[in-house]
This record gives C-alpha cells, sequence and structure tokens, in this order.
C-alpha cells in the first residue's frame, strides 16, 4: 500500500495517479497521494517499533509453539502452496466446466 520504488507496487500506483492526472481528476489524485503519504507513516512507524525499538533491553521473546500449533501451521501452509501450485489447472477446469456446460450447470 506504501508503494515503495523499485517495487511493483509502486509502479502499479505511480500509473493509476498518473492516468487519473492525464483525465483531470486533480481531486482524486491528491487524495491518492495523501493516502500514500499517510500509509507509508504507519508501516515505517511498524517497521521502527518491531526492529528498532526494545522495552529497556530486553531481548524480544520467540513464542513458543504448541505441537497442535505447530500441526496447525503446516496444514494451512500446505493449503496455500497446493492452492498456488495447482492454481492454474484449477482454473482452467472451472473455465473448461463454465464453457462447456454452462454457467446454469453449477447451479444445479
Amino acid at each position: 500500500m506504501a508503494g515503495i520504488p523499485p517495487l511493483g507496487g509502486f509502479f502499479a500506483k505511480y500509473l493509476v495517479l498518473l492516468h487519473a492526472f492525464e483525465k483531470n481528476l486533480i481531486f482524486e489524485v491528491v487524495v491518492g497521494l495523501a493516502t500514500s503519504l499517510i500509509s507509508t507513516y504507519y508501516y515505517l512507524r511498524i517497521i521502527k517499533i518491531i526492529k528498532f525499538e526494545q522495552p529497556d533491553g530486553a531481548m524480544p521473546s520467540s513464542p513458543s509453539l504448541t505441537p497442535r500449533r505447530q500441526s496447525q501451521l503446516f496444514i494451512a501452509e500446505a493449503l496455500l502452496w497446493s492452492f498456488i501450485v495447482f492454481a492454474p489447472a484449477i482454473l482452467g477446469l472451472t473455465y473448461t466446466l463454465a464453457i462447456t456446460q454452462g454457467p446454469a450447470s453449477f447451479l444445479v
């Protein structure tokens, strides 16, 4: 959301704001820039708190994971990666079914 160069979010936000400026949507561009500045402040503030502020020299403690929590995290990550890996096949299958059988067949 902050749109930090040279990352993709920066170029996406830049192109959207440039197009809005070319269409004379000045108010929208100003609002977009203002919200970008506000979000950048909050994102950098979180990084500052996490990385640079430690209470009274105390070291941050690492959270302990119970075996149950570890298995839940493993299952969640396995599902995430399976969705990422098989997303093209799933999207292709749903597209094929929608084309060959029509959208009304999904309601039955």
